[in-house]
């Protein structure tokens, strides 16, 4: 009774624990005197699709320059390597009309940065005479470091490579200048300046970042200048064309529909556990509610976390990881206790088979996520990072935590291990079967490809066009909502941005249009107030007609509401992403899926590192093969890669516990005597059902985001669908039958 008491006063406050920083971070409604606890929310930072941002529209200063179109390309294509140089990965930068938009996820300071970003980027090296050292175009790389002084004191500074053609010049003019001072300029404001201390040869110098109060500005105005300059110069002079704030690219609620996806999907998992393994499934409950806990304090904390789609699926491994791990543990400890051991005894046999399984899971998993990483860039990237944090977190609280819960629930029972859960039939797929359902879905999702009906391409990969009217005065976005569902246009993102210039053409022809200099007036006053008068309405390319045969009709609506409403311009916008950029996250999923295939091979054999590769893969083809089939019903942006590398990683975990389950097996008392076959088919319910216990939860929350999310959410739900069910199946029917075909020692054996 002793024993029980205090099992039940130690979860009693776990669970208070629990409670009180859900509600904290929920609600953050909790003060302690002058302390207050804020909640989750202030702290994610969210990207465009989920949290919207800052819009910026650049025109050409000049628009009779000749090879205009080219020119902005160019410009595009510079601004785009800024972003990244600032790791913006979920920045957007694309030709818009005769133009570029540069789009800046509002979590990210993008009203501090679209100034340095959009700045010419010329650069001078002035001597104290004023004459010119060195011009941008003798700069071939540039980037932020921290180096150290004459007298070992570190500083922020700029690190420059000359080009091969100014290494001598610039050797030679500095021992000139020895002793001098060399002024550093860009777009004619200065930057910092240097004593010349000795010639400077190799090409290699510093720029010294002194000039600010602290030590973290420093750091970071030297990260921003290196991406200005390590791009080069624009081109041609850009002027603001308007500017303003972008609603979230999946819809206005996406952010909270999301999170209540997860939040449910969290429920189900807990209640999935125990009702399957009763008391004992309550120390799983606990341990995915402390999961949650910890994976939200971690993505608050990090400074390279942003919530969006792509981190979302990020995050969805790490769940299925600490229900898939829950439920074999408790499986485990419970079959040992059915057994007749003692309880302690029970425990420590359960933890000991199934540790290794765990660690190989999470270890193939935390391989292939830092191969995307390294290698991935936006979304997949987000992908890799969230994935990170919550299989890390995952595997903390299994390894570290569940021990302690799971032995504290039992001592509440009289009979711990009355209860010990049966092992249900494993539903296999004929052999023709596992190989004709896959290839008729690849074949279907290529011809309707071939046909140009698999994907509706959307803001990413097709573009689109964006219609500007302005109102005149204040207005609600809800007016606008209401004024697209008349015309019947539900696919769309609104932009609320500031008046174009006076001194603008377009703006000056716009006022001769309107009727009366009072009302011309009267639209100056308007803007003068809030600068958010002119309304911004995109859509994806398939919707582009559609918006062009309402562009009178919603006019109309707006007028009704807004008298003063005039049309301001008609323009397209190119794709987000370029076939290079996804290229290159499919080649980053498959060095992924190859070097966890590496380390089972190290691990399991050659068999089973061959077995986990085409696992890996397949389950990738069929979830975009089922991705194309559906496409018509749902818009394709960047996320749909992160969905691709979703199904491979929840793949190659699935593998990995499968793997372990038939070496496990293979090496048990009196399993010699018996074929891989035989061993597979032996194993097929446990492995089916360790799959299972890790994607269902998974399942739940696409078919969640499936459901209630608005379009843009449904794009991703499906993909996530698409990547569970390809996981599944290829665990489930696949890992075991290849790991006993591929028996490289098959041969020697026969010998």
């Amino acid at each position: 009774m002793q024993a029980k008491t205090k099992s039940a006063i130690k979860l009693g406050v776990v669970l208070a624990l629990i409670v009180l920083i859900a509600v904290c971070g929920l609600t953050g409604s909790l003060r302690i005197g002058k302390y207050r606890f804020y909640p989750f929310s202030d702290f994610l930072r969210t990207g465009l699709d989920l949290g919207g941002g800052v819009t910026a529209n650049l025109a050409a200063q000049d628009a009779s320059l000749e090879g205009l179109d080219a020119l902005l390309d160019e410009a595009t294509a510079m601004l785009r390597a800024r972003l990244a140089g600032m790791e913006l990965n979920e920045a957007d930068a694309v030709r818009q009309g005769d133009g570029v938009r540069v789009d800046i996820p509002a979590s990210n300071g993008a009203k501090d940065l679209l100034e340095v970003l959009c700045s010419p980027g010329h650069v001078e090296f002035l001597d104290a005479s004023g004459n010119v050292v060195l011009e941008g175009g003798d700069l071939a790389s540039v980037k932020a470091v921290v180096t150290t002084n004459s007298l070992g004191e570190s500083y922020p500074a700029l690190e420059f490579r000359l080009v091969p053609e100014a290494v001598d010049r610039f050797a030679q003019d500095t021992e000139a200048l020895a002793g001098q001072t060399i002024s550093v300029y860009v777009d004619g404001a200065f930057l910092s300046s240097a004593t010349v201390d000795a010639a400077v040869v190799g090409g290699v110098g510093y720029i010294p970042m002194y000039n600010y109060a602290t030590y973290a500005q420093a750091v970071e105005a030297s990260r921003l200048y290196a991406a200005v300059l390590d791009s080069g110069e624009l081109p041609l002079a850009l002027t603001d064309a308007g500017a303003g704030e972008v609603s979230p690219q999946a819809g206005a609620n996406a952010a909270r529909l999301v999170a209540a996806a997860l939040c449910a999907a969290l429920v189900v998992a807990a209640a999935m556990l125990v009702v399957r393994y009763r008391l004992a499934g309550v120390a799983g409950a606990l341990a995915l509610a402390i999961w949650a806990l910890v994976a939200a304090f971690l993505l608050c904390e990090l400074p390279d976390v942003t919530l969006t789609l792509s981190a979302v699926a990020g995050l969805l491994p790490g769940l299925g990881c600490a229900t898939g791990g829950s439920a074999l543990l408790i499986r485990r400890c419970l079959r040992h206790g059915g057994d007749g051991r003692a309880p302690r005894s029970a425990l420590r046999a359960g933890f000991r088979s199934s540790v290794p399984a765990l660690l190989d899971a999470g270890a193939v998993t935390l391989v292939a996520a830092a191969l995307l990483y390294w290698l991935g860039s936006g979304p997949v990237r987000a992908f890799a990072v969230a994935l990170l944090v919550s299989c890390l977190s995952a595997l903390a609280v299994l390894l570290l935590l569940f021990r302690f819960l799971l032995s504290n629930v039992l001592n509440l029972a009289e009979k711990p291990f009355a209860f010990v859960p049966a092992q249900k039939r494993a539903a296999q797929l004929s052999g023709a079967l596992r190989i004709a359902l896959p290839a008729a879905l690849v074949i279907a999702a290529v011809a309707m490809l071939l046909f140009g009906v698999a994907v509706k391409p959307g803001y990413d990969f097709g573009g689109g066009a964006a219609v500007r009217f302005a109102l005149g005065e204040q207005y609600a976005t809800a007016d606008v909502e209401a004024a697209l569902a008349e015309t019947g246009i539900g696919d769309y993102q609104i932009a609320r941005l500031s008046p174009i210039p006076a001194d603008d053409a377009s703006a000056d022809e716009a006022a001769a249009d309107d009727e009366t200099a009072d009302a011309a007036t009267a639209t100056d006053a308007a803007s003068a107030g809030d600068g958010l008068t002119d309304v911004e309405i995109r859509v994806p390319s398939p919707i582009v007609p559609q918006l062009e045969s309402a562009q009178s009709e919603l006019e109309a609506a707006l007028a009704e509401l807004y008298p003063q409403t005039r049309l301001v311009s008609f323009q397209t916008f190119s794709a987000a992403m370029d076939g290079d950029t996804a290229l290159a996250a499919l080649w980053a999923l498959l060095a992924a899926c190859l070097c966890a295939a590496i380390y089972a091979a190290i691990r399991f054999g050659l068999g089973g590192g061959a077995a986990m590769f085409c696992s890996g893969l397949v389950s990738a083809i069929v979830a975009c093969a089922l991705a194309c089939v559906f496409g018509w019903a749902f818009r394709a942006e960047m996320s749909l890669l992160s969905a691709a590398a979703f199904a491979g990683v929840c793949s190659l975990s699935a593998s990995a516990l499968a793997l372990n389950r038939l070496r496990e097996t293979q090496r048990a008392p009196g399993a010699s005597r018996l074929s891989r076959a035989d061993i597979a088919q032996t194993c097929a319910a446990d492995i089916q059902g360790r799959a299972l216990a890790a994607n269902l939860p998974m399942l739940l929350c696409a078919a969640l985001l499936l459901i209630v999310g608005p379009l843009g959410v449904r794009a991703q739900g499906f993909a996530l669908l698409a990547g569970c069910v390809g996981s599944v199946f290829a665990a489930t029917q696949l890992v075991g039958r290849l790991w006993a075909r591929l028996d490289v020692r098959k041969g020697k054996k026969a010998k």
